[in-house]
């Protein structure tokens, strides 16, 4: 891109095509200029000697690449994004480096370290009154519309491409499957082959629809089936079609129904997804041999779900955004597309009620939620990111 005049310029050096796009659109009163590997970078650097603020993911630009800036540039900022956070970093680009952030890491964050390096006055002599008067402003109507812009530009990406994937994994599927009941002569390895191959491939064929139901939600088109069904017996049949998962954790899962299992006016297919949702990551991140407790409180007005677990639990301020979607934290090491906290907000308050998480580090996690018998007043729309 064309370097605008007298306009401080960044250089932005990742491999992930949202954040090239998105940081452009949040300065516009910069000069942004990006690269996906070093080389690039390299030749941006020779024609633009006078960038102040280097962000680079060391994945993608290298080393080598922030301790040749280092040397050349002395007076330019470094950050560094990288998801490097359980593997060993060069200490000396950690202690140089002007932020150090961890992905995934919310927009927010991005755009807050750039200001942040581009305020911080010329390292030369912070009381220049020309880098002053360059001073980065932060216009809020032009980062909230570049924000929105990004956000549109995420969620159609993620639409489109959870359609493209949802065939070929039916097909993976149906090949895997196919093999398990044609081939009695399969060695143990090759058995063993083929279930790897059926288990990875259900379980991306999980996210891409986690992925359509997000897509669904916030597009406002879903719409609630009322019948009238025990919120006892739902729970049950949910422990049923997890039971593979507790046995394999060796999870305990206990249902306690205060009063009686009352028949309720309720989408039962949106219970179940919620329940799906809070269950499987009670499953998942439980210790071995753990507790999940579910109890339910009937009232005339609202049902009350409690999920208790014993499992590693949330950070205090990861609390906060633990709802938001594409959220991960860095207790969790397991996969999934940090989705089925957000969707299951989203179906909860589409039937009237409210869900809220209460929970410590190391000692399990407690999700509350509510939903309104035969409640109809809602619609879902977009999530916070």
């Amino acid at each position: 891109m064309e370097a605008g005049s007298g306009q401080l310029k960044i250089l932005v050096v990742d491999s992930e095509e949202l954040i090239l796009r998105y940081l452009p659109l949040a300065f516009r009163e910069c000069t942004v200029l990006t690269a996906r590997q070093a080389p690039e970078a390299l030749r941006l650097l020779q024609d633009h000697p006078d960038i102040v603020v280097l962000m680079a993911d060391p994945a993608a630009s290298g080393y080598s690449l922030l301790e040749f800036c280092r040397a050349k540039f002395p007076h330019m900022r470094q950050i560094l994004v990288s998801r490097a956070s359980g593997v060993a970093q060069p200490p000396r680009a950690v202690n140089q480096a002007f932020r150090v952030l961890t992905k995934p890491c919310h927009e927010s964050e991005l755009v807050q370290a750039l200001r942040q390096a581009l305020d911080a006055g010329s390292p030369t002599d912070p009381s220049d009154r020309r880098w002053a008067a360059r001073r980065v402003e932060s216009p809020p109507v032009q980062t909230t519309a570049a924000a929105e812009t990004a956000s549109r530009f995420r969620d159609e990406l993620v639409a489109v491409a959870a359609h493209e994937l949802r065939a070929p994994l039916a097909v993976i599927q149906g090949y895997a499957a196919m093999l398990r009941e044609s081939e009695p002569g399969l060695s143990v390895e090759g058995r063993l082959t083929v279930e790897r191959i059926g288990a990875v491939s259900m379980r991306l064929l999980g996210m891409v629809n986690s992925m359509l139901n997000l897509a669904a939600v916030e597009a406002g088109k879903v719409e609630l089936d009322f019948s009238n069904c025990r919120p006892g017996e739902v729970v049950l049949a949910m422990f049923d079609s997890l039971r593979g998962m507790m046995e394999e954790r060796g999870i305990r899962c206990r249902l306690q129904v205060d009063g009686e299992d009352r028949e309720a006016s309720l989408d039962r297919g949106k219970l179940e997804q919620i329940l799906q949702n809070l269950l499987s990551n009670a499953i998942k991140f439980n210790v071995p041999g753990g507790t999940v407790d579910v109890v339910i409180r009937p009232a005339p007005e609202a049902i009350e779900f409690t999920v208790r677990d014993s499992g590693i639990g949330f950070a205090p301020e990861d609390i906060p955004r633990a709802f938001a979607k594409f959220t991960r934290f860095a207790a969790n090491s397991q996969p999934g597309s940090g989705l089925g906290l957000a969707i299951a907000k989203a179906l909860v308050e589409l039937q009237g009620g409210k869900i809220r998480l209460e929970s410590t580090l190391g000692r399990g996690s407690v999700f509350h939620f509510t939903l309104v018998p035969g409640f109809r007043g809602n619609k879902t729309g977009p999530l916070l990111a």
